[in-house]
This record gives C-alpha cells, sequence and structure tokens, in this order.
C-alpha cells in the first residue's frame, strides 16, 4: 500500500530544492532534474493512492454485489462518491435537442473504468 510519509517527504524534497534554487546554492539545471525527477514520483505515488482509494471503496461489495444495491439507499454521499469513483471513468453529455426543455437520460453517456 502507498505510505503517505512517502508523498510529505517527496514533496518536502522539492520545497527544499525550490528554496537551494531561490537562495542560489543550486543552478537552475540541477533544480530542474531534481523537479522532474521528484515531480514523477510524487505523480506515480499519487496514482498509486488514487488506486488504493478506488479499490477500498469496492472491497466490501466484491464478493457479493447484490449487498451493493441492497445498500445503497444508507449510503453516505461521501460513499457512493467513492464507488462511484471506482469504477466511472467520465460521463459524456451529448449535446441536447435545441427546443426541448425535457431531461433525456439518452444523451448521457457513463465511461465506465471496469
Amino acid at each position: 500500500a502507498p505510505d503517505l510519509s512517502d508523498l510529505g517527504s517527496l514533496e518536502g524534497q522539492l520545497e527544499t530544492f525550490a528554496r537551494d534554487h531561490a537562495k542560489g546554492r543550486i543552478g537552475r539545471r540541477e533544480w530542474l532534474a531534481a523537479r522532474d525527477e521528484l515531480q514523477a514520483r510524487v505523480d506515480a505515488l499519487q496514482a498509486s493512492i488514487r488506486r488504493e482509494q478506488r479499490t477500498t471503496a469496492l472491497t466490501p461489495y466484491v464478493h457479493d454485489p447484490g449487498t451493493l444495491a441492497k445498500r445503497w439507499a444508507t449510503l453516505t454521499v461521501d460513499e457512493r462518491r467513492a464507488i462511484l469513483k471506482a469504477v466511472l471513468d467520465k460521463v459524456v453529455v451529448h449535446p441536447a435537442v435545441p427546443g426541448r426543455n425535457k431531461f433525456d437520460p439518452t444523451l448521457i453517456k457513463p465511461i465506465w473504468r471496469i
């Protein structure tokens, strides 16, 4: 599992290099090299954390999907949001028909992660 303390450490290192550059202790080339490497590690760790959070939201329902349907009405907004983030990549909303002021669910297309 990703460690949030690692994320804090990497972000601290980024700040240190930025301060060192601002004070003239290291040159622009060194700062850019360090920043690019550290930022890539921060981005990878944040992606790992997001994946872990999505997986955790689904864990109670993996082996019994009927349970999710039964419990949905009792879940909090945050719990529902976490589950939707785990399974839904994005939602595409197609343009409405001009002059029609009625909701049309056929214009909404979910793009699923799984």
